[in-house]
């Protein structure tokens, strides 16, 4: 089965059963609080990690946070926190 194929199968499973898409799929799952804490699941590693930047790898590509005094509070395997000023975030 081609990739295209099961990512459609995949997404027909997940809205049949009403279920979130990031549970079967494997994509992110990215919530802010504000605009001082920014919550990921679901990441495949930091690739740069500055006070005005960070970026990160998921399966929908690479996302940058930007804004000041930036910092990772917390990272795990699949659970990245990140606490500071969040100014913009966007798919790259």
């Amino acid at each position: 089965m081609r990739k295209r194929d099961t990512k459609a199968l995949l997404r027909a499973v997940t809205d049949m059963f009403d279920l979130p898409p990031d549970l079967l799929m494997g994509l992110p799952r990215i919530s802010l609080a504000g605009r001082e804490d920014m919550f990921v699941e679901n990441h495949q590693g930091i690739i740069e990690c500055t006070k005005k930047c960070i970026r990160f790898q998921t399966s929908a590509g690479v996302v940058r946070v930007t804004g000041d005094e930036l910092e990772l509070k917390h990272v795990g395997a699949e659970r990245i926190v990140i606490h500071g000023g969040i100014d913009c975030v966007e798919y790259l």
